[in-house]
């Protein structure tokens, strides 16, 4: 499922929200943290970020070129067991 932040949740549900969600500023980002602290998360709308308990942006994560670098070694190895797993499987297992 989709999340948005404060920004982009009134930006891209304005059309089906209730109008009082909108001026209470409802986001799906709001609540996921305490006041006085931030989380990392991905926003459907603008990417990746850190956002307050409100579901505001506090500042954007940009990923690094050894950042990106760890997550395709990651997402190789995911494929490679996942290929091994396969071939390992009985070939009557889907019959």
């Amino acid at each position: 499922m989709a999340d948005f932040c404060k920004k982009c949740w009134p930006e891209v549900w304005h059309a089906g929200a209730n109008m009082e969600d909108l001026e209470e500023g409802t986001n799906d980002f709001k609540g996921l943290c305490k006041p006085g602290e931030m989380f990392a998360d991905i926003c459907e709308g603008c990417g990746p970020g850190h956002f307050d308990h409100n579901g505001a942006r506090v500042r954007t994560h940009h990923i690094t070129e050894e950042e990106l670098a760890e997550i395709d070694k990651m997402i190789d190895a995911q494929l490679e067991d996942h290929q091994l797993v396969i071939e390992e499987m009985p070939e009557d297992l889907f019959e």
